[in-house]
């Protein structure tokens, strides 16, 4: 068993949003919206210069520049809204459960874990959790992760 204890930083928090956001999207079929956005356009182009009706066009138009460049600043800022700073963790971590702040969640309530480069997000019930790599000791998260894969739970790495 061991004890971690940190502070979440507004930006590690809005990367990690984002980050798990992006993953979840990558197994959604709304990943399709922008090649739909594409084929919209097309038909407006053909449109107007066949009817000289500019309305698919524009429609289109509007949707692929909020798909392409809006979409991602517009989570950003609602993931910048949401954080609490200065919010601190505890973890204790052992070979039965995890326990967040006096929640306590056994291996098996966690449904996934996603690794990357900043951390982990560990995946549960329809929430998710980012635990920073700061937060670890080197051994602390050979432990963490050893305890993970004993648990079967999914561990998805990400680069």
């Amino acid at each position: 068993m061991f004890k971690v204890k940190f502070k979440l930083e507004k930006e590690s928090f809005v990367e990690a949003s984002l980050f798990a956001y992006r993953h979840h999207l990558k197994g959604s079929p709304k990943r399709f919206l922008g090649l739909i956005f594409i084929a919209m356009s097309q038909f407006g182009v053909v449109s107007l210069l066949q009817t000289k009706q500019s309305g698919l066009l524009f429609l289109s138009s509007i949707l692929l520049i909020y798909w392409y460049f809006l979409r991602e600043r517009i989570r950003k800022k609602i993931y910048e809204k949401s954080f609490r700073d200065g919010q601190e963790f505890t973890l204790v971590v052992d070979e039965s459960a995890i326990e967040i702040n006096g929640v306590k969640l056994n291996w098996g309530d966690i449904s996934s874990v996603i690794e990357f480069k900043d951390g982990f997000i560990l995946q549960y019930q329809r929430e998710s959790l980012f635990i920073p790599n700061r937060a670890f000791k080197l051994e602390e998260r050979e432990k963490f992760l050893s305890l993970l894969r004993g648990s079967s739970i999914e561990i998805i790495r990400e680069s």
